[in-house]
């Protein structure tokens, strides 16, 4: 193809006006050839930029000749109608690439900046060990979200998230209310809080007592009709009487007391009474921004079936998988990467190389286009990542969690544009991945292939 018709079929495709016969043959060019799909990106990335800019530009026009215009059509024409694409395309775009950089991240950060508010949910299950919970109707499986309200354990053990940070661990029978992600009511049952250093001042509430963290892991065991029971497994909180009775204990490392309705008094710590504060295993992947990590992997990653407006991400196997033949995976080195076009296969691993599979998933509750940031970091070497439809669905088979149903189909008919500037990036010690996913229509998976413990 020359430079001509090339612009003509990557404009077509962007526009999404593009005939089955054109995506194929654009599919055929770019297939296999990292110098093309770079090229197409900066193609992409080049009119996201053009169109941010005239968009403003041409805002009047729209209103004046049709309210159903779209910017970015009348942008394409005014492309179109000039030599400008040819031009860019044939200088690589770079000048026009070098100044959007700062003004796309700038805007980046505004957004998330400016989105300072009470998120949609409080919390979200983490783990379950034959957990039977409810929030109001819904029965929680690891990976539900749940507000403000009441939380009821029925049966087993779960691990709950809120949003500040904090995590709680609660033993059946239980019974939370969730008044925000800073503080909760004990209403009845054992529970275990792990509160973060930067997360000062949580406040877990009972008849009469009010528990303050200042920094800790802490336990609380309130029977139906008892008495609160409060240790200290690590740090310090204050035990503050409520009333006209006001006292105020403070407990350090290995400290207990009892509440007898009127005042606090030490008392002997009972290991059985608590549920144990869990560790942290070196090998789970510290996130940040919208990213969650689950212990327990959820039932299913299906279309539909597991939303959230958070990215997700849980480790299928609890082994590690030795690599039986060369692993074709979209990404091995470090650097920017676009999701989309999805065929993009650039690297492998090795074969007899043990690795961990990690899945990240985003379905999304709400229909607000608003990107969804945040990343994961490990304690070991990414080897490879997969956003292939083709290869995820192939993988499935080889790494996917046996508790956990797949996707059976992951279409690529009409993506939306948004996808154009989805993005994943791999730092250069390749121990950290970040995420730029909108929340669309469709959902956003990756798997990424870990260096096994020990490797």
């Amino acid at each position: 193809m020359n430079q001509s018709e090339l612009t003509d079929l990557f404009t077509a495709v962007h526009d999404q006006n593009a005939t089955e016969e054109e995506t194929q043959k654009l599919d055929q060019w770019l297939r296999d050839n990292p110098d093309r799909q770079r090229q197409y990106i900066d193609f992409i990335d080049t009119m996201q930029e053009i169109e941010h800019r005239v968009g403003k530009l041409t805002q009047s026009d729209v209103h004046k000749s049709s309210l159903h215009t779209k910017p970015a059509f009348l942008v394409t024409e005014w492309l179109r109608s000039s030599r400008f694409i040819h031009i860019a395309l044939a200088a690589s775009l770079l000048a026009i690439l070098g100044t959007a950089f700062w003004i796309v991240n700038t805007t980046s950060d505004a957004l998330v900046a400016s989105a300072g508010h009470e998120p949609r949910v409080q919390g979200i299950v983490t783990a379950s060990e034959n957990g039977e919970a409810h929030f109001g109707d819904r029965v929680l499986q690891p990976g539900s979200a749940f507000g403000s309200g009441l939380l009821k354990l029925n049966l087993g053990k779960i691990k709950i998230r809120l949003e500040s940070g904090v995590e709680l661990s609660l033993a059946a029978p239980a019974e939370i209310d969730v008044l925000d992600s800073q503080q909760i009511e004990l209403l009845s049952g054992a529970i275990t809080a792990d509160v973060p250093d930067a997360v000062i001042g949580f406040t877990m509430k009972m008849p009469g007592l009010n528990v303050v963290d200042l920094g800790t892991k802490f336990g609380v065991n309130l029977p139906l009709g008892g008495q609160p029971q409060v240790h200290v497994f690590d740090g310090v909180v204050d035990a503050e009487v409520k009333g006209s009775n006001k006292q105020t204990v403070r407990l350090t490392d290995k400290q207990t007391i009892l509440f007898d309705g009127k005042q606090v008094a030490k008392t002997d710590f009972d290991a059985a009474l608590f549920v144990q504060p869990s560790e942290r295993l070196r090998s789970d992947p510290v996130t940040s921004g919208d990213v969650r990590f689950l212990h327990t992997p959820p039932k299913s990653v299906e279309l539909g079936e597991f939303e959230h407006d958070l990215i997700l991400c849980f480790r299928e196997l609890g082994k590690s998988i030795e690599v039986a033949e060369d692993l074709v995976v979209s990404i091995d080195d470090p650097g920017h990467y676009h999701v989309y076009p999805r065929w993009q296969d650039l690297g492998e691993i090795r074969s007899g190389t043990k690795v961990n599979s990690y899945f990240v998933h985003l379905d999304s509750i709400s229909t607000e286009k608003q990107p969804r940031h945040g990343s994961l970091t490990f304690d070991r070497p990414i080897l490879g990542v997969v956003f292939s439809r083709k290869l995820l669905t192939e993988y499935d088979k080889v790494f996917g969690d046996p508790s956990t149903v797949y996707a059976s189909d992951r279409p690529n008919a009409k993506l939306p544009t948004t996808l154009e500037n989805e993005s994943v990036t791999l730092s250069a010690d390749r121990r950290t991945i970040s995420f730029r996913w909108f929340i669309r229509q469709l959902s956003d998976q990756v798997r990424i292939l870990v260096a096994a413990e020990g490797e």
